[in-house]
């Protein structure tokens, strides 16, 4: 291949056109732009005790009681997951989009909800997805809400609005990410209990912050 031709060629691809010629170059290049942006998995663990987490043959981390282990790329489509919870091994098939998230949550009873299309990066102001999750973990859309203590002050949170902007800061009475990073954007998962809505915040970016110039 002439030199000539790899200065129009993103440097990502140059690895497969190496060795190639005529017509499998343009194969490579149409596979490579139809290849869609990895999705990305995770667990929340609702329940008590713990969760590990494999993709494969990879660790993905534990997810303890309360919180999420950090979201891990994993391809698209119908992705396998080997869940411990709590000592007992359950095997999961979770659907992943291109460019999101599923958020796979587990009760307490090791039932499995999965809350998908989970947005990884800020938007304009909005920087936070609002989920509310009765006692099966399972999805309520309407009319449920909860008012938390912001860093400016009361946020009242609806089960009808689903993306929202939250100021940066601490909140108090949440469980998980406690501090609001303007970088991230965020999932607030409300999950009901015998004492009300419990808030728990998820970061969905904490891999992904932008490296400020100089700072390497």
């Amino acid at each position: 291949m002439k030199l000539a031709q790899l200065c129009f060629v993103p440097l990502g691809l140059l690895a497969i056109l190496a060795g190639c010629s005529g017509g499998s170059d343009k194969e490579a290049v149409a596979k490579m732009a139809n290849t869609p942006d990895s999705g990305h998995v995770r667990v929340f663990n609702a329940g008590p005790g713990s969760v590990k987490v494999k993709f494969g043959s990879i660790n993905h981390g534990v997810a303890e009681s309360g919180l999420a282990n950090d979201f891990h790329p994993v391809g698209v489509g119908r992705i396998g997951l080997q869940l411990d919870i709590n000592g007992t091994p359950k095997n999961v098939s979770v659907p992943v989009e291109s460019g999101l998230g599923t958020t796979v949550c587990v009760s307490s009873a090791g039932e499995l909800t999965f809350v998908e299309r989970e947005p990884r990066h800020t938007k304009g102001d909005q920087n936070a997805r609002v989920v509310f999750l009765n006692e099966r973990l399972e999805p309520v859309k309407e009319g449920a809400t909860s008012t938390l203590a912001g860093p400016l002050g009361d946020v009242k949170f609806s089960s009808d609005k689903v993306k929202m902007s939250i100021p940066a800061g601490d909140w108090k009475g949440v469980l998980g990410e406690t501090t609001v990073d303007p970088a991230y954007f965020y999932s607030v998962y409300f999950i009901k209990s015998a004492k009300g809505w419990q808030a728990y915040f998820l970061v969905n970016t904490k891999r992904d912050k932008p490296v400020q110039t100089g700072n390497q």
